[in-house]
């Protein structure tokens, strides 16, 4: 991922253009070792944000909005909506909102990344 798609000015600026019923998806890795800094700079910009992992893949997917986050039961009735279509694909999307977790499972004493701040910096050092 280019490193200034992952910092705090970057994200402020895309925030800055959502409109109210905007979201944010970012597919990232559940292994990096950038994993907390980048989770620190999401939860800075957009609160809590979705942390989509599948469990057989190295993958996560933030999902974050400007305005919030919709509640456990929307999730599983929009999957239920798009259940069938979704079917003749091997899609079972009933099955995701169980991997949407809204819990903080990273080191909240991390440094956000910044345009002064970014993984190149994290590459050189152990530094925070």
């Amino acid at each position: 991922i280019p490193e200034h798609l992952m910092t705090r000015e970057f994200l402020e600026e895309v925030k800055a253009i959502m409109t109210d019923d905007g979201v944010l998806v970012s597919n990232t890795f559940s292994t990096s070792a950038l994993y907390d800094h980048e989770s620190v700079t999401y939860r800075d910009v957009f609160g809590p944000f979705f942390n989509f992992k599948m469990p057989t893949t190295g993958n996560r997917v933030i999902i974050a909005s400007g305005s919030g986050l919709p509640s456990d039961e929307i999730i599983k009735a929009r999957a239920e909506v798009f259940s069938a279509r979704l079917d003749p694909y091997g899609v079972k999307i009933e099955d995701y909102p169980a991997y949407m977790d809204r819990g903080v499972d990273w080191d909240t004493t991390r440094r956000p990344l910044t345009d002064q701040y970014a993984p190149a910096n994290l590459l050189n050092s152990e530094g925070d």
